[in-house]
C-alpha cells in the first residue's frame, strides 16, 4: 500500500478563504432531526419509501465472517499478513483445502474468538502495520485556515458532467494517484480530514475487487436521482424523519441485496474500509461504534457487515457510475464515509474523486479506497472514457442514529415531551456541538499516542 521511496504528488493547496471548522459548523446544522427528509433521492438514494416498518431481529442470521488478524478485516476466507500485507486464503497449502478434524475446530474456536474480539473492539492495528502505512505515510498538507470563514466558488447541486478540461478551466488541479499509496489529507492545524487509503497488493484481494464488480452489472433501482444517472441499492440502518427509532431499509430487491451483503468479495473490501477508518480516525471510529453498538444491543438489527463499523452502504451498479456534484448532508458531519471504486477504466482519463473545497481532482483507480467527510466535503467524479466500466461500493454513517443515541435512544419530540428541560438544554448546545465532532478528528501528529505506540 505505501512505500516512503516513491514520490508523491504536490502536496494539495486548499484555496485561502476556505476553512474546515466553518464548513464543519454548516454542516452540522442540518444534522438535526428536522431535517432528516430526504428530497430528490437523498443524499445516498434514499427516500422514506425505504425505510422498514418492522424491526429486522434477524441479527444472526449473517454468518460471522472476520478477519483472523486484526489489522485489516478481510472477507470469508481471507487475512492479512502483517508484514507483507498480502490477503491470503485460509487453505492448508499441502492438502490445498480447508483443514478438518481437529484442526478445524481449533480454527472454528480461534475464529469465534477472534469475531468476539473484533464485534468488541474492531480491528486494532499492528504496530508494524501503523509503522509502515501510517507514521511512514507522506501526508499533503491543504490551506485550511481555521479564523475565516469558507466562500466556495461554484454553487451545489448541478448536474453538470464535468471534464477534465473544464475543472482545470475553473482551477481545479488534477493530482496524480496510484491507488496503493497511503496518504492522508490534513487541515491547516493538521487534522487528518480525508484519506487516500488505497488497497493491499495482493492477487486475493484484487479477485475480490474483480467479483464485486461483476455483481454489479444490472440490477438496482432507478435510474436517475440528485446522486447521478445510475441504478443503486441503499441497504442497512437509518433513522430520519418519520420513524420512531432506527430501522433497516426497505428492501426493494431483497433477494439481490442479499446475495450482495453474503458475498465474500464485499465482505472483504467492507472490512479494509472499515479497519483503515479505526486506523486513520480512531476518535471518530470510537465515538460511533459505542453508539450504534448500543442500538444492534437494544432493537436487535441485523448489520450489514459484522466486519465493519458502517451501519449503511449503497451498492452503485454500472457500466457507468460517476456522481454529480454534492454532499451526503444526511451523514454524520464530522464523520467520513468509505468509497471504493470498482471497474474496467483508464484512471488518469475518468473516474477521479474531484474535492471542490480543496480544489483538486484526485486519480482514482479501481480496487483503491478513498475515506472523505461526505457531508461536509462537496464531491463528484469525472465520467469515464467510452468503452470504460465503472460502478462503486460506498459506506456511510447516517447522522440521525448517533443523535438519537445521544437524546437518550428518542427522538428529539420524544425528548421534549419526556424531558423538556434536558431537550432546551440540548437545543442550547446544537450551535456548538460542531466544536465536539471537530474534537474527535485525529491530528497527524498525535496518531501514534493515539494507538500509544512509538513512531
Amino acid at each position: 500500500m505505501f512505500s516512503p521511496y516513491r514520490p508523491l504528488p504536490l502536496p494539495l493547496q486548499c484555496p485561502k478563504d476556505f476553512n474546515f471548522p466553518d464548513l464543519l459548523q454548516k454542516s452540522s446544522l442540518l444534522d438535526d432531526d428536522d431535517a432528516l427528509s430526504i428530497p430528490d433521492g437523498g443524499a445516498s438514494g434514499l427516500d422514506e419509501s425505504l425505510v422498514s416498518t418492522v424491526v429486522d431481529t434477524a441479527q444472526n442470521s449473517l454468518p460471522m465472517y472476520l478477519p483472523v488478524n486484526n489489522d485489516i478485516a478481510s472477507g470469508q476466507g481471507l487475512h492479512m499478513n502483517n508484514e507483507q500485507h498480502r490477503f491470503e486464503p485460509e487453505l492448508n497449502e499441502e492438502q490445498g483445502h480447508r483443514p478438518s478434524g481437529s484442526q478445524s475446530r481449533n480454527n472454528s474456536r480461534r475464529a469465534k474468538r477472534r469475531a468476539a474480539a473484533v464485534a468488541n473492539h474492531g480491528h486494532i492495528p499492528h504496530s508494524k502495520t501503523l509503522q509502515k502505512h501510517v507514521f511512514s505515510a507522506r501526508p499533503m498538507p491543504t490551506n485550511f485556515e481555521t479564523d475565516r470563514p469558507s466562500t466556495p466558488k461554484l454553487p451545489r447541486g448541478d448536474r453538470k458532467e464535468w471534464t477534465l478540461e473544464e475543472l482545470r478551466e475553473v482551477g481545479i488541479r488534477v493530482v496524480p494517484w496510484d491507488g496503493h499509496e497511503s496518504t492522508p489529507l490534513l487541515d491547516a492545524e493538521g487534522r487528518v480530514v480525508a484519506v487516500l487509503v488505497g488497497q493491499p497488493r495482493s492477487s486475493q484481494y484484487q479477485q475480490a475487487v474483480t467479483e464485486a464488480y461483476n455483481l454489479l452489472q444490472g440490477g438496482g433501482t432507478g435510474t436517475a436521482h440528485r446522486r447521478g444517472d445510475f441504478s443503486v441499492i441503499n441497504c442497512g440502518i437509518l433513522h430520519q424523519q418519520g420513524t420512531q427509532q432506527p430501522v433497516r431499509m426497505r428492501e426493494a430487491q431483497p433477494e439481490l441485496t442479499a446475495q450482495l451483503l453474503g458475498a465474500s468479495c464485499f465482505k472483504a473490501l467492507a472490512g479494509f474500509a472499515s479497519s483503515s477508518y479505526q486506523m486513520w480516525s480512531r476518535g471518530v471510529y470510537n465515538h460511533s461504534k459505542t453508539r450504534l453498538d448500543q442500538i444492534y444491543e437494544k432493537y436487535g438489527l441485523k448489520r450489514n457487515f459484522v466486519n465493519s463499523v458502517f451501519p449503511a452502504a449503497a451498492f452503485n451498479f454500472g457500466p457507468h457510475v460517476w456522481t454529480f456534484r454534492h454532499r451526503d448532508s444526511l451523514n454524520v458531519p464530522y464523520g467520513m464515509c468509505a468509497v471504493q471504486a470498482l471497474g474496467h477504466f483508464d484512471a488518469k482519463k475518468g473516474g477521479h474523486m474531484v474535492l471542490w473545497e480543496f480544489g483538486v481532482a484526485i486519480e482514482f483507480p479501481a480496487g483503491a479506497c478513498i475515506l472523505l467527510p461526505s457531508a461536509t466535503i462537496t464531491h463528484s467524479n469525472v465520467p469515464t472514457q467510452p468503452g470504460d466500466t465503472r460502478a462503486s461500493f460506498t459506506q456511510y454513517i447516517p447522522g440521525g442514529l448517533l443523535r438519537y443515541v445521544d437524546n437518550g435512544m428518542r427522538t428529539e419530540k420524544q425528548f421534549q415531551a419526556q424531558d423538556p428541560t434536558g431537550y432546551e438544554d440540548m437545543c442550547a448546545k446544537k450551535a456548538t456541538r460542531w466544536g465536539k465532532g471537530l474534537a474527535l478528528l485525529s491530528r497527524w501528529k498525535d496518531i501514534a499516542k493515539d494507538w500509544n505506540v512509538e513512531s
